[in-house]
């Protein structure tokens, strides 16, 4: 069953990721050592709290109007799974080496958590940010 303690770690994450404003809350919700492997958004591997708060500046940079709809949530021992979609108009910087071409972007994404002592230990996500930007 899904630990209440550990779906609020995750959600506490996943605000981290939408509100620019919040990113300092990452180094208490992530160890420092922990590895992403994917990302959230399924590029290389982020290795430490600066790399992923590094990563999430360049979404945010990237797309203004950045918004995360949480779709599934379930849970056993110290694992979170977690479906969401993703969405923003890519008006700002190039991410991915692609170049803002103002239209909004709508993607998937899966992840995994794995929670140890109250913060994120581990990571593994995917989704489909970049065949969106590109089709």
């Amino acid at each position: 069953m899904l630990s209440k303690k550990n779906k609020k770690i995750v959600d506490d994450f996943i605000e981290c990721i939408v509100d620019s404003e919040k990113h300092h809350k990452l180094t208490e919700l992530l160890y420092p050592d922990c590895v992403s492997h994917g990302t959230c958004l399924g590029v290389d591997d982020v290795n430490t709290v600066i790399e992923m708060r590094s990563y999430i500046e360049k979404i945010h940079n990237a797309f203004s109007d950045f918004k995360i709809e949480i779709k599934d949530v379930f849970g056993d021992n110290d694992r979170v799974c977690l479906r969401f979609e993703g969405e923003g108009i890519h008006d700002g910087n190039p991410l991915f080496g692609v170049p803002a071409f103002n239209e909004k972007v709508i993607y998937d994404s899966f992840n995994i958590f794995k929670i140890e002592d109250g913060k994120i230990r581990e990571h593994w996500g995917t989704s489909n940010l970049y065949q969106r930007m590109t089709s």
